[in-house]
């Protein structure tokens, strides 16, 4: 009796370690352990995973070996502003709070984009993060960070910022006043394109790095209010309007803003923020984190922003936020911004085909860029 009773209870261990087993390594959570398996099982595991339809591999950054040295644009980027997060606890607190890893800025770049997102998952703000070194003595074991987003938010980032901190040793500042971004992008639209910018004055240069989202979109120049990136940059560059920078944008299909990502209203991954290196999966626990990284071990992303190409010029004022339907009458998303003949759209990506329609008016296309993985 003791026997047969102890083998059922064996055998419902057995079971249900079984059934754990099998939604791991549904969920992709874990490779399943060749050792117990046979090879056909693990062949046929990983003709399951090759064929998904979506896959959420982060996308690394197109391999291109021309750079350019043509004529590059600078634009300042008067819509967007700077907050100064120092302190001996700078990092972990930027680390808890944001989707992408800090420790990259120490090992791997100087710059990082990152999302913040709300309990529910959901983006608030998007951030590009800066290292700032300092060569103060008394400052060595300080840290110190420059986050940059939308102007018009900034009062409410710090607002959530303070919100987090309790008694961690930070100094929050808003620094817009004192510090500018420039975008120095290529004369040439190319999406394969890379932007070379040479120094001459390194001495005012806050930071100069590539745009962390992608490479080939151009670079981000940090400098303080009274420098012009004429004065800095050893090569001659035509001053052009916010215009230049956003149509840019749109063409690469780049959201930014809380126009782009209303907040509360978009998934991170439906920003395409895996493929614009903007999510760390192995950095730890962050606020949000438990709905993204299921998302993205489901696989299943249905809508993401695109570029909307128009075949007319229209204004924001007009379509923006208004619904797009495809040839059949269906809806499939929304408009978020648009300038001229290009815009963006958060689609349903299966649905996007052909002839669309916003506002039952405008005609348009959605365009894959060339950035993208194969879906």
């Amino acid at each position: 009796m003791d026997t047969c009773r102890y083998e059922r209870k064996n055998l419902w261990v057995r079971m249900a370690i079984k059934v754990t087993c099998r939604y791991i390594w549904r969920h992709h959570l874990l490779w399943p352990p060749t050792k117990y398996l046979n090879k056909n099982y693990v062949s046929n595991f990983q003709t399951i995973i090759n064929s998904r339809k979506y896959s959420m591999k982060p996308k690394e950054n197109v391999d291109v070996t021309n750079l350019s040295s043509q004529q590059t644009h600078c634009i300042q980027l008067a819509h967007r502003g700077i907050i100064r997060v120092s302190g001996k606890d700078a990092k972990d607190f930027l680390q808890n709070l944001t989707t992408n890893d800090m420790i990259c800025l120490d090992r791997d770049c100087s710059a990082l984009y990152s999302l913040m997102l709300n309990v529910q998952g959901r983006v608030l703000y998007d951030l590009i993060l800066y290292k700032q070194t300092s060569t103060a003595s008394n400052q060595s074991s300080n840290q110190s960070f420059m986050v940059e987003a939308q102007l018009d938010v900034i009062p409410d980032i710090i607002k959530d910022l303070r919100k987090y901190k309790i008694r961690k040793k930070v100094d929050i500042v808003d620094v817009s006043t004192e510090i500018k971004t420039w975008a120095i992008l290529p004369a040439a639209f190319d999406e394969l394109q890379r932007c070379s910018v040479e120094i001459s004055e390194p001495q005012h240069v806050i930071s100069c790095n590539e745009d962390p989202r992608l490479k080939t979109f151009g670079c981000r120049l940090i400098l303080p209010d009274t420098i012009h990136a004429k004065d800095v940059l050893r090569y001659t560059t035509e001053h052009h309007d916010l215009e230049t920078y956003h149509k840019r944008r749109f063409k690469f299909g780049i959201p930014e803003g809380i126009k782009d990502l209303p907040p509360g209203n978009c998934l991170p991954l439906e920003a395409n923020a895996v493929w614009l290196n903007g999510i760390s999966f192995d950095k730890g626990c962050y606020i949000g984190q438990e709905l993204t990284a299921r998302t993205h071990h489901t696989g299943v992303i249905r809508k993401r922003i695109m570029p909307l190409v128009f075949e007319s010029d229209v204004t924001s004022e007009v379509i923006s936020d208004e619904l797009i339907t495809n040839s059949n009458g269906k809806k499939i998303g929304k408009c978020r911004d648009v300038l001229g003949h290009y815009g963006l759209g958060l689609v349903r990506y299966s649905d996007a085909q052909g002839s669309l329609l916003v506002n039952q008016a405008h005609k348009c296309e959605a365009v894959t860029p060339i950035w993208w993985p194969n879906l």
